[in-house]
């Protein structure tokens, strides 16, 4: 795949795509980016990501970053603010960019974060199949999952494949994706 073409494919999904630098400028935000905050890419490039962060958040913010530039992963629920002033409610995943083992700056994806499910097929799922799939989706590992809630690691993989299944997914970054368009996830 080319610069070009990837460049276009970032662009073309429904998920904010942002990147920064070390110094936590922003080096990368991509068409969902511009209608989901509503900033234009000329407007934010090469300010701090942490503009993003509502007034309430800031100090989250700011700590988050700093723990992204020691090369640490994050996801949660997090409050940014719009151009308009409107605060949004959004899922964040964001990890360090590494090239030949030097961090080199973080990249995030964001997306809004509904607070009902939309998706039948979460109904079709069993109360222990829901746990770990919240789990699951919180970034806990399956012997973290089994630890919590008093089960075998086999059988948290055995409740991950039931999961798949019935939500028609067939990994861990699949079933995030599916959690958080589908309102899963609480803020």
């Amino acid at each position: 795949m080319t610069e070009i073409s990837l460049a276009q494919l970032v662009d073309d999904v429904k998920e904010a795509f942002i990147a920064a630098d070390l110094d936590g400028n922003i080096t990368h935000w991509n068409a969902y980016a511009e209608e989901l905050y509503g900033w234009r890419r000329h407007e934010v490039l090469g300010r701090r990501v942490t503009m993003l962060a509502a007034p309430s958040m800031a100090e989250t913010g700011e700590k988050v970053l700093a723990s992204l530039l020691r090369g640490s992963t994050w996801a949660g629920a997090f409050t940014n603010k719009r151009r308009d002033g409107n605060e949004i409610e959004v899922f964040a995943i964001v990890a360090p960019v590494m090239r030949e083992g030097k961090l080199i700056g973080t990249f995030g994806v964001s997306v809004p974060l509904n607070v009902e499910s939309r998706d039948v097929r979460v109904a079709a799922l069993t109360t222990r199949e829901r746990q770990v799939l919240r789990l699951t989706v919180a970034a806990k590992k399956s012997n973290e999952v089994a630890a919590l809630l008093g089960l075998s690691r086999r059988t948290v993989e055995s409740h991950l494949s039931n999961i798949y299944g019935k939500l028609g997914i067939g990994s861990r970054s699949e079933l995030m994706l599916f959690a958080i368009r589908n309102g899963i996830l609480s803020p």
